[in-house]
């Protein structure tokens, strides 16, 4: 991402954050590109996602259908949240008995920090409603989204998420498909999760048919 970065922004040594929304609306530094440059600009940093091989980088994302029968938006968040960890452990424990004895750490951007952490005690003290999340070792940490690549890489994985679900533009999230989480070749894919009582055939729900 640095050097992408020197692309576009040559002679700026100090971290540009990639914010997708802000690099779509040309906001901040990116005021002064482009929309086509832009448009490059993403598909250099989605090209870098798409590129990066097992173990490197491994997607995790739920979507929720919101409506009138979900309870609050801190619910809505809760659920999500709980599905994305579990997701994440489970791809911690297949790994667990494969061989590897790794453990995972979650890091999130700051922004409602106190209901993340409020969620990840209740997990840890009664389970998600998917089971125990044992492979996650400690609490959330918490990092501000300018400040690291980490976050930056994961809002980008986020808006080509929402992209397509919300708006069904798939141009974003045709590069990041194959990078979640699945057992096998053929098998579901663990690391996408589509919650809707609707008639769905996106790939997350066609994969578990």
């Amino acid at each position: 991402m640095n050097a992408i970065q020197q692309k576009y922004f040559p002679g700026i040594r100090v971290q540009i954050p990639f914010h997708a929304n802000e690099i779509r609306a040309g906001r901040g530094k990116f005021g002064n590109l482009g929309r086509s440059t832009r448009e490059n600009l993403f598909e250099d940093l989605f090209n870098m996602i798409k590129n990066s091989v097992f173990p490197k980088t491994i997607a995790f994302s739920t979507i929720l259908n919101i409506t009138k029968a979900t309870s609050s938006p801190t619910e809505d968040l809760s659920t999500v949240f709980s599905d994305v960890a579990s997701r994440f452990n489970l791809f911690l424990t297949r790994g667990y008995r494969r061989g590897p004895k790794n453990k995972g750490m979650i890091i999130i951007d700051h922004s409602n920090e106190d209901k993340y952490m409020e969620f990840f005690q209740g997990y840890r003290d009664n389970g998600t409603q998917y089971g125990d999340i044992r492979n996650i070792v400690d609490i959330p940490y918490f990092a501000s989204g300018k400040d690291t690549r980490m976050i930056q890489l994961a809002d980008l994985c986020a808006y080509a998420v929402f992209r397509q679900y919300e708006h069904g533009d798939s141009a974003y999230f045709n590069y990041i498909e194959k990078k979640f989480d699945r057992r096998g070749g053929r098998g579901p894919i663990d690391g996408l999760k589509h919650m809707t009582k609707e008639d769905c055939k996106c790939i997350a729900c066609t994969s578990r048919l």
